[in-house]
């Protein structure tokens, strides 16, 4: 079988040009759509807004938590003993923390990376935050 890069590149566009949009809600703001879900099959909701520099910031405005909050202890996550791979998360994928929601400063050039790297961030902290207690307490104990 001969593989066709340009007929791939063609299905991948269209394929991506699916499921990555910008939509824009009835209250004015814009909203990234990509196939990033939480375990219960939920999108991420990813809000688009405008920094003062010109650039752009994908932020979840404090929804990840909050749907998180709903099975899972945040405090443990956050302050707690998975506080050292929540920090590690968040400097892997540069994420920032800003009252309770997740941000990614970009340029508007290079925002399908930092959408793909937000939906990476918040996964991360979604699956460290699904960790069975003895599955965690190890995974927390090996940072120590």
């Amino acid at each position: 079988m001969v593989i066709d890069p340009d007929a791939l590149r063609q299905l991948l566009r269209e394929n991506l040009c699916e499921q990555v949009r910008i939509d824009h809600r009835p209250d004015g703001a814009l909203m990234l759509q990509t196939p990033f879900r939480f375990p219960d099959g939920d999108s991420y909701p990813i809000y688009i807004l405008a920094t003062e520099s010109g650039g752009l910031r994908l932020s979840d405005l404090g929804h990840t938590l909050m749907h998180l909050s709903y099975e899972h202890d945040v405090d443990v996550l956050i302050e707690g003993a998975g506080k050292m791979q929540f920090e590690r998360i968040m400097a892997e994928r540069g994420l920032q923390w800003e009252g309770g929601a997740f941000c990614l400063d970009t340029a508007p050039e290079q925002l399908l990376k930092a959408a793909f790297q937000f939906g990476q961030g918040l996964t991360g902290i979604c699956q460290l935050a699904a960790l069975p207690r003895p599955e965690a307490k190890h995974a927390f104990a090996d940072t120590a």
